[in-house]
């Protein structure tokens, strides 16, 4: 709510009996003299009436004369992206509300200007800014920004902000009313593409990436106008702090596995198999800053934990598969017993090493299994 009272002092006028007449007449004097108080009150009323709406001049953030000073206040929704999928490249888009309200005198124009600074813990960026995520012993920061357009082009700027960024004016029309409301999307967009190494958070649990518990600093200018509006950032006008908003986000927890059919080729082995028979392969998997796993199940002809080729006539062959070259460490399939490692969102390498030992061959002709490749996360 405004309010806005404002008074006139009007100098008294004293209008005294005239000398050498009756009390009756001075009664009579006196009596017309403050009709003519009274008329002359009156006439000055309205002289200072003509003179307020005739000296409507406003200088910068208020009006002038006599009139309602001009104000307004700004303030923004907070901006949730929710989560985001670094590994699959995406786009991320979220939308807050600019409110804002202005007050000046019916028929008024005024330029509002709102400007947005940089997140804090940004290091004073702004193409791009950063939300921040600080629950592990490394600060890591995700790109983000803001924008004036729906198709995200003009980044939002400051007030004394660098090139390639826009401070956005709104003309607010006051019509016939002493105080006008609105709002103006603010948009905000997250791209995925390149931002490599960024964990979920502790533990691969989802933890926000934010404004680090403070909020985006928000300022704004106003100034009533005539003719055409004057450009943000023009003239003598005073910048406005607004309340700050928060802006936050979560990374996925998430895994790729760019191999879908790696092939461990033991090579040809001729009558008999009298040593071992080695051989190796690659998985190819990505996943975003978090802890992850690989495990290997046993195959579709395994006995128990070992695992068996078949060929002709379902005759098998065992082979085994391993974590390391020198073939020690069995690869299982639990995330215990499997390969252990950290993403960095970027494409990793996995070897797998096999080997066949020697045994008794059942038949010529190839052997071959299937198994089950598993990424834990």
């Amino acid at each position: 709510m405004y309010s806005l009272m404002y008074s006139r002092n009007h100098e008294g006028l004293t209008v005294d009996g005239r000398p050498g007449t009756s009390l009756h007449t001075r009664v009579l004097w006196s009596t017309v003299g403050y009709i003519l108080l009274a008329a002359l009150l009156m006439m000055a009323g309205l002289s200072s009436a003509y003179a307020d709406k005739g000296g409507n001049g406003h200088g910068n953030n208020g009006g002038g004369g006599g009139g309602q000073a001009s104000s307004c206040n700004v303030q923004v929704t907070n901006l949730e992206f929710g989560p985001i999928d670094l590994i699959n490249a995406s786009t991320n888009d979220a939308q807050a509300v600019l409110n804002y309200q202005c007050s000046a005198n019916p028929g008024d124009q005024i330029l509002l200007c709102v400007g947005m600074g940089p997140a804090p813990r940004s290091n004073g960026s702004m193409i791009p800014r950063y939300l921040v995520m600080d629950d592990l012993p490394t600060l890591y920061r995700l790109a983000f920004n803001l924008y004036t357009d729906p198709q995200r082009t003009q980044i939002w700027g400051n007030f004394g902000s660098t090139s390639g960024m826009t401070v956005p004016g709104f003309v607010v029309q006051m019509g016939t009313a002493w105080s006008v409301s609105g709002t103006q999307p603010v948009y905000g967009r997250i791209v995925s593409s390149g931002q490599t190494g960024l964990p979920s958070g502790p533990g691969g649990s989802p933890t926000p990436y934010d404004t680090d518990g403070g909020n985006l600093p928000v300022s704004f200018t106003y100034q009533v106008f005539t003719g055409q509006a004057p450009a943000c950032g023009s003239g003598n006008v005073t910048i406005n702090t607004a309340s700050a908003y928060y802006i936050s986000a979560s990374i996925s927890s998430v895994c790729r596995l760019n191999t879908l059919n790696a092939t461990l080729d033991f090579g040809t082995v001729f009558q008999t198999l009298t040593q071992n028979t080695d051989g190796s392969t690659t998985l190819g998997v990505t996943c975003n800053g978090n802890p992850y796993s690989i495990s290997l199940g046993y195959g579709l002809h395994a006995n128990g934990q070992q695992r068996r080729m078949i060929g002709p006539n379902g005759g098998l062959l065992n082979y085994s598969l391993y974590l390391d070259p020198s073939r020690t460490q069995p690869w299982g399939n639990t995330p215990q017993t499997g390969y252990s490692g950290t993403g960095n969102g970027l494409p990793q390498s996995v070897p797998v090493y096999g080997r066949v030992p020697p045994q008794p061959v059942p038949a010529a002709g190839v052997y071959n299994d299937t198994v089950v490749v598993t990424v834990s996360y």
